[in-house]
């Protein structure tokens, strides 16, 4: 397999729907709800795309775990889910109810990103609990990947990027290693990890892509 490890940068106006449609949502301290229209937009225009926004947000108020929002998806089926610095929450529209996970896992812990694959399962990245798919309509959920710093067994890596590859199999960019979980085995593969020089000038993988026998990977 041909890898290449790159430091990659890109700018994105809506940096967590790179790969989730593109939807109007905003997010600091709290979540922002912008309905407006693209039709009127010209490329190239000095005119500022949201003009006369309605604006609504969600925070701890309404049952968001924690204001420190780390990413945002809209489901298969419509639900708004939301990862926080504390948590996995589920927005219907009109209430947020918490996910804790089949153990606890969600619970008061940091949650950093979230991909739904072909077969509609949601990939969790826990910052305690590793990598985890989600079933969004049981709510059951399955620890797929728990793997330890290379550089402090103490901790566990977490997923900073989850991308679908060929034939349905599941690439995770994990803080010092590129994981593959297929799933018609039901196993994990280690395709990459960051050498010993790498680890001490304290890079880690933010991103990988993988194309049958190629593997792009991303780094700080």
């Amino acid at each position: 397999m041909q890898i290449i490890s790159a430091c990659l940068g890109t700018f994105n106006l809506y940096p967590s729907f790179s790969n989730k449609r593109n939807l109007p949502f905003f997010f600091g301290p709290f979540i922002f709800i912008c309905f407006f229209s693209f039709s009127n937009f010209t490329q190239g225009a000095s005119k500022p795309v949201l003009d006369n926004p309605r604006l609504s947000h969600l925070n701890t108020s309404d049952g968001v775990s924690q204001n420190t929002i780390h990413d945002l998806h809209i489901d298969s089926y419509g639900f708004l889910w939301i990862a926080n610095e504390e948590g996995l929450n589920r927005y219907d529209g009109h209430r947020v109810i918490q996910i804790p996970g089949i153990h606890g896992e969600f619970l008061s812990n940091p949650v950093y990103d979230i991909y739904e694959d072909s077969r509609s399962n949601l990939w969790i990245s826990s910052g305690t609990s590793g990598v985890l798919r989600l079933n969004p309509q049981t709510k059951e959920s399955e620890n797929i990947v728990s793997a330890r710093h290379l550089d402090d067994p103490e901790w566990i890596q977490y997923a900073e990027y989850i991308t679908e590859a060929e034939r349905g199999n599941i690439v995770i960019a994990l803080n010092h290693q590129v994981d593959l979980y297929r799933y018609e085995t039901g196993r994990v593969a280690t395709l990459f990890l960051l050498n010993e020089v790498d680890i001490a000038r304290s890079v880690v993988i933010r991103t990988a892509y993988k194309s049958d026998d190629m593997l792009l990977v991303g780094t700080s």
